[in-house]
């Protein structure tokens, strides 16, 4: 144990924890952390929430974002931009600060200090007092204040702030958009991270917690929209730990913007009596493909037929529909057990029949000739096998009278009396009762 702890520590496993509301007129929270879009605009749907912009090629724009602190303790946090990249189940997620940051990520510069100028600035914005056409000679700055204004204008990619208690603190920003842009949707967030990662709380690893907030921002292009959807695989394989079965279906976005889409894995036995599905709503960023699992519970026996839908919207509904994958399910295993089972039974069988015949067919036993006054009680005495076998062998059915005279066949080891009806042994067990006589029936001759 202290070895794994050892080994973790040396490791530093960070674990991401990464939540992105989307419920309109609220913030991104969690941990204690949280963000919000300042400037929202009430004829935009989720602006509350969202960053949303649609800006041309080589645009800027001026926002804010509120930074909060919900907890009641001080912390220190880390904001900065990030591209979005699919989650681990195929849904939002932002890039890590140490990623390189190629799309959204990268066209947003923060300023989080106040523009070196004076109060008297009647422009305080950034494309006020940095872009090439801002007239700063009114502003009369000193060679002092231009050198700071030249390296406040960049603006910065990471803000660290120091929150207090329910602190809010609002962080101005521009986002520029390239000259050279594909049209359509590009997707990006402002991270807003704690800046010490915390160990997991109830943890005897070495667990390391990092607490990301993330606050999307969304820019579409103008131009021709493209809402489109492709299927690319769908599989069913056998969970090889789990009694279970994944259904797997792919979903590539091969339009320009997002497009939410509901997923259906359908599964109906040969007799359409047990049908069960499986249904996810997801949203698949530009070119991203989407990797849809959903585990279904193995059953006994049956053979089974699955398909997936998948339904969005583009001018109305449209509907793609996979290939069905019909599968027969055995259950090997059990079935081996079963087959090796039976197998032993089936042989136990056979070998109990052989020794039961070998017993029963007399082999190697003497022919003897029955003396009057002699029965199968009192041949069992002295042949030493039980009246049962001395009738099994000689075939001799209920009542189980002999007659003398009759030719039976008798182990040869056995030693018949001198004296006929003598007998130096008596059996202990009896023939079963029958109608007429509950022991072999005693037949003496007539002088």
């Amino acid at each position: 144990m202290n070895k794994k702890i050892s080994f973790a520590w040396l490791v530093m496993i960070f674990v991401t924890v990464t939540l992105v509301v989307a419920w309109p007129v609220q913030a991104a929270e969690y941990g204690g952390i949280g963000g919000r879009p300042v400037n929202s605009d009430p004829g935009i749907a989720n602006s509350s929430s969202w960053f949303i912009y649609q800006l041309k090629p080589g645009e800027s724009k001026q926002d804010a974002a509120e930074i909060q602190n919900n907890s009641a303790a001080a912390v220190d946090v880390l904001v900065y931009a990030a591209d979005s990249i699919p989650s681990s189940d195929g849904g939002f997620a932002l890039k890590q600060k140490v990623d390189t940051m190629t799309g959204v990520g990268s066209w947003v510069r923060f300023y989080p200090d106040p523009p070196p100028v004076p109060d008297s600035a009647p422009d305080k914005t950034v494309a006020g007092l940095c872009s090439p056409s801002a007239d700063l000679k009114q502003l009369k700055l000193t060679l002092d204040q231009q050198a700071k204004l030249a390296d406040w204008c960049p603006g910065t990619t990471l803000v660290e702030l120091h929150l207090a208690s329910l602190q809010r603190q609002l962080i101005p920003f521009v986002i520029t958009i390239p000259d050279h842009v594909d049209v359509g949707e590009h997707s990006g967030g402002i991270v807003i991270q704690k800046k010490n990662p915390e160990a997991e709380p109830g943890s005897q690893s070495a667990v390391i917690l990092t607490t990301r907030v993330g606050v999307r921002i969304y820019e579409t292009v103008p131009g021709e929209i493209i809402r489109r959807l492709a299927l690319t695989r769908f599989t069913v394989t056998k969970n090889p730990k789990l009694p279970e079965y994944t259904a797997s279906v792919g979903i590539r976005n091969t339009g320009n913007v997002s497009i939410e889409n509901i997923s259906t894995i359908t599964v109906t036995d040969a007799w359409h009596k047990h049908n069960t599905a499986y249904t996810r709503t997801m949203q698949a960023l530009p070119g991203q493909e989407l990797v849809i699992n959903s585990a279904w519970p193995q059953p006994l026996f049956g053979h089974y037929r699955f398909q997936a839908t998948v339904t969005y919207d583009d001018s109305g509904q449209k509907t793609l529909t996979t290939p069905a994958v019909e599968l027969w399910i055995i259950p090997w295993r059990d079935l081996g057990f079963g087959v090796g089972a039976l197998v032993i039974v089936i042989v136990g069988l056979v070998a109990w029949r052989l020794i039961y015949r070998r017993r029963s067919s007399g082999r190697g036993w003497v022919a003897y000739t029955v003396r009057p006054g002699e029965d199968l009680t009192t041949m069992a005495g002295w042949t030493g096998v039980s009246w049962q076998r001395l009738a099994r062998v000689n075939t001799i059915r209920p009542p189980y009278v002999i007659k003398a005279g009759r030719k039976l066949r008798i182990p040869p080891s056995a030693k018949p009396p001198q004296q006929p009806g003598g007998s130096s042994r008596r059996p202990t067990t009896s023939p079963p009762a029958t109608r007429q006589s509950k022991s072999p029936a005693r037949k003496t001759l007539r002088k």
